[in-house]
């Protein structure tokens, strides 16, 4: 009985501790062939991106977990995008997975 009420508790704090939400999420990313001057917590390079090919090109602060940038190429992406649970205040309250390139064209 001890070992029962043990493991149920150990997996309701697991689960509890969760910290990523899917949202169930793909998108198309367009990834421009160079970076853009911006500020975050201090002066970085970020990835210039649009959602679809008639938007303008819009300043992107994050990363693509699994996507390497090379400089030079423009790219078509699909995404996974996640909810984070309560993130620091300092951080970003998505994520983003690499799901396929599905076109990556020199510039």
């Amino acid at each position: 009985m001890k070992k029962c009420v043990f493991v149920s508790s150990l997996l309701f704090v697991l689960v509890g501790c969760q910290t990523v939400k899917t949202t169930d999420n793909t998108k198309t990313f367009y990834i421009d062939s160079t970076l853009a001057d911006c500020v975050g917590v201090a002066p970085m390079k970020c990835m210039k991106i649009k959602q679809n090919q008639q938007a303008d090109w819009e300043l992107f602060y994050g990363t693509i977990q699994g996507f390497d940038y090379q400089p030079g190429y423009q790219y078509t992406l699909k995404v996974n995008q996640f909810d984070v649970v309560n993130p620091p205040a300092d951080a970003p309250s998505l994520r983003y997975e690499l799901v396929e390139i599905i076109n990556k064209t020199k510039k």
